[in-house]
């Protein structure tokens, strides 16, 4: 087939014509970078459209180029909200391309119409920055957005036409990117591209990249909100002009119903330098997708106030859900700074359910990508609990057990009934422009009801105090009793930098860990906290927290980790008194390092200023058993363990102490339960084979050493070889030899494993060795029943001396 050149009329119309396959049925549009017909495919037996160059500039090599990389870009891309091209021919000379059908009309007649609704405007506007975003991965630049090239489909969805300026961006033997040269703009004294749409870069020839493109979606941007472009002028220099030089009034200042924050997108988008404007169209389409579900979650709020108290999952789904939107409203953009966006909801049939004393706060939802971002939302999960644990009326699960609910899609009672609470609170916190946005809600843990719900903004140098403010909210809405104290405390959060805030909140995220690595990040972030700001107390008594657990679990020489714990906690005190952290902290170090009783003082004081205070617990459990006071050191344990119910910290002291306290059976149970929630927990294992051994059960002991063991060949045949040789005795004696011969930070071990052996002498060689290392375990030596034989043996109560246990 060919082309019949005598259909061609003056006006370059080619209708009723054949070019191969195609049959030209009509024209439908034409412009400066070629004309565009429908078409019958008569091969396929569909519709098409064919774009092909008029003939008065078919000859024009440059026009020509430029027809034939639209064609190659075009061929490259593949997005719904993009055209999509079929074939590139060319008969007698005359080059064509196929292209998709796009059934609808040109967005610039839809506005012309009287402009867009707010959910056609967000919804097309958000298609058009994902094509373009897709584009610009591709290394593709469109240079001619603009309304007239984006088609409108009747189902409402957004399709870019025409990349007859596209470029692909490359590198310049400078190292610049893509720059357009004047003469490259310009042709005939006229602008390639359509002036009004133009970046500033552009229009003057300067570097054009996706940020050019980002600019001209801008300008589309305001048009399709306000009905008109946002530089005017009646000729090319004026409008060029006013492109350069004018900034355009606010599109909610012009249309009222528009949200302020599409009008920092706009805003931003048109902004003159380009260093100043969003980096890609990513990060437009993002704003775009999270402005469009804040605005559904105000709408969802607002239909559940007006709906009757409702207590069924139902509600509940869609008011989380709506929580989860507004979350991601960009912060820049808040329509009333500073006051809630999220209105109080209450159930008024709520006044007849039974009190809230006890909850848990779910760990919060980060509503951005970064690593160094979700560290900084954990910690902040850690600050508010943490706040909130300030209240005495109040029992709060403590961080490390609501982990394992980081992502869980399981019912709200569920949670509540495994970790015995009556309530828990859910957030989520999004992070932007030096802004922090924090939405909580309080969820009744047995009915599923809401109780409250409220939405904070603030700058990040606020953001402690909006995390005690939360706490305050939160005891006010349960009406639970807030001591003068604990409301100065609470209302009195330490101001420092965002940089400092940001710190401490990561080096929290890493302390709550206890693991060796993470501890030694999070010193690190301490003190970079402390570099920059040294009168911030929250760090110092951080630091000392995460020097002590360095020291105190053997990944660290022990004297200078409590050197450096000592001081940083010292140093926070005389800062603020009122830090519970410091406090704990200063009493582990007199009590296991000092060997100083007087520091059941500190850990007294630190549960008036915490309650929840684990480490406070414990130390009191620990020094209750020194005086033989087992009842009470049973009590602080399970006080422990009632605020961290699922972290093994706090559980496996509960078993241990019940071994102290001689409750064998009671030992075995707690510790089969621990198994049950960590079934890969070694300590749990091993000191349930302790207890075992106890009670004559020596076969199920032998099968708890072997799984502690499971990994370890050389402690795994020790335990056989033990076993067969000597039974209890030589199992304890073989894993005595095995850590004897290993070193390092085992000096309590083997001196247990010695003594439970029947080998006093060696038990205590090592109990010698590890009084002069001041070990932190030796302290439990006192009470622990493998050491009862050796009551009443000189050397033994000469060692217990050198330590000095109170009477």
């Amino acid at each position: 087939m060919h082309l019949n050149r005598r259909v061609w009329t003056a006006g370059g119309r080619v209708v009723g014509t054949t070019l191969q396959h195609y049959r030209i049925l009509d024209l439908l549009g034409r412009g400066g970078m070629g004309e565009v017909y429908l078409a019958d495919d008569t091969k396929l037996g569909r519709r098409v459209a064919v774009k092909m160059l008029p003939p008065d500039v078919a000859g024009d090599r440059e026009r020509r180029a430029r027809f034939t990389r639209e064609a190659s870009v075009l061929a490259s891309l593949n997005h719904p909200n993009i055209v999509t091209i079929h074939a590139v021919e060319s008969v007698d000379r005359h080059d064509f391309i196929v292209m998709e059908l796009v059934d609808g009309e040109p967005l610039d007649r839809v506005i012309a119409r009287g402009g867009l609704r707010v959910e056609q405007l967000l919804a097309l506007a958000t298609e058009m920055a994902d094509a373009l975003a897709a584009a610009h991965d591709q290394g593709v630049i469109h240079r001619d957005l603009k309304p007239s090239n984006v088609m409108v489909t009747p189902d409402g969805h957004a399709k870019i036409l025409d990349f007859g300026l596209a470029r692909r961006a490359r590198n310049l033997s400078d190292g610049s990117t893509l720059q357009e040269t004047a003469s490259e703009l310009t042709r005939a004294g006229t602008f390639l591209g359509t002036v009004p749409y133009m970046s500033p870069e552009q229009v003057q020839g300067g570097p054009v990249d996706a940020r050019s493109d980002v600019f001209s979606f801008g300008v589309v941007l305001y048009e399709m909100a306000v009905g008109r472009p946002p530089f005017p002028g009646s000729t090319l220099a004026e409008i060029t002009a006013s492109i350069l030089r004018d900034s355009p009034p606010p599109v909610d200042a012009v249309r009222a119903d528009l949200p302020q924050g599409l009008a920092r997108i706009v805003r931003r988008s048109v902004e003159k330098d380009p260093e100043r404007r969003y980096q890609s169209a990513k990060e437009v389409r993002n704003e775009l997708n999270d402005l469009t579900k804040e605005i559904a979650a105000e709408r969802v709020l607002a239909s559940a106030r007006a709906a009757p108290p409702a207590g069924t999952s139902r509600f509940r789904v869609s008011a989380k859900l709506a929580l989860g939107a507004v979350s991601l409203f960009a912060l820049a953009a808040v329509w009333s700074v500073g006051r809630p966006v999220l209105e109080r909801f209450r159930d008024p049939g709520r006044a007849a359910e039974s009190p809230i004393r006890s909850l848990a706060v779910l760990p919060f939802q980060a509503q951005m990508s970064g690593t160094e971002q979700e560290y900084l939302v954990e910690g902040m999960h850690d600050a508010l609990v943490t706040d909130l644990s300030k209240i005495s009326a109040l029992r709060v699960i403590s961080r490390t057990s609501v982990l394992r609910y980081r992502d869980t899609t399981r019912p709200i009672p569920e949670i509540a009934r495994e970790l015995g609470v009556d309530a828990v609170v859910e957030g989520s916190v999004l992070l932007a422009e030096g802004r922090v946005r924090v939405t909580a809600q309080l969820i009744r843990g047995a009915t599923d009801t809401h109780v409250w719900a409220d939405s904070y903004d603030r700058d990040l140098e606020n953001v402690l105090r909006l995390l005690s403010e939360i706490a305050g909210a939160i005891a006010r809405e349960i009406h639970v009793v807030v001591t003068r104290e604990e409301q100065d405390r609470l209302v009195s959060a330490p101001a420092a930098s965002p940089e400092v805030q940001e710190l401490y909140l990561k080096a929290r995220f890493f302390t709550s860990s206890v693991q060796a690595g993470d501890l030694r990040k999070a010193i690190d972030l301490y003190r970079q906290a402390i570099d920059r700001d040294d009168m911030f107390a929250p760090a110092h008594a951080g630091l000392a927290q995460a020097e002590l657990l360095t020291g105190f679990f053997g990944s660290a020489p022990l004297d200078a980790s409590m050197s450096r714990a000592e001081s940083a906690a010292r140093r926070a005190f005389a800062l603020d008194p009122t830090l519970a952290a410091a406090h704990s902290a200063l009493g582990l170090i007199k009590l296991y390092y000092r060997w100083d009783w007087t520091a059941t003082v500190e850990f007294k004081r630190a549960l008036e200023l915490n309650p929840n205070d684990v480490f406070a617990r414990h130390g009191l459990a620990d020094h209750a058993a020194f005086t033989g006071n087992h009842d009470e050191s049973l009590r602080q344990v399970e006080l422990a363990r009632q605020s961290d119910p699922l972290s093994p910290l706090a559980l496996l002291p509960v078993p241990a102490h019940l071994e102290f306290a001689r409750h064998y059976d009671e030992a075995i149970r707690v510790a089969t339960e621990i198994l049950e929630l960590f079934p890969d927990n070694r300590s749990a294992r091993a000191l349930l084979g302790d207890v075992l051994l106890r009670t004559g059960a020596n076969e199920r002991a032998l099968d708890a050493y072997r799984r502690a063991a499971e990994g370890n060949a050389t402690l795994l045949e020790a335990i056989e070889r033990g076993y067969r040789a000597g039974g209890a005795q030589g199992l304890k004696r073989a894993m005595a030899d095995h850590y004897a011969a290993r070193g390092g930070d085992n000096l309590v071990t083997v001196a247990t494993l010695y003594a439970a052996a029947g080998e006093p002498e060696r038990a205590l060689d090592w109990l010698d060795k590890a009084i002069q290392a001041r070990r932190p375990q030796v302290l439990h030596v006192k009470m622990h029943p493998d050491f009862d034989s050796l009551h009443g043996n000189p050397r033994y109560e000469s060692l217990l001396k050198r330590i000095g246990f109170p009477e």
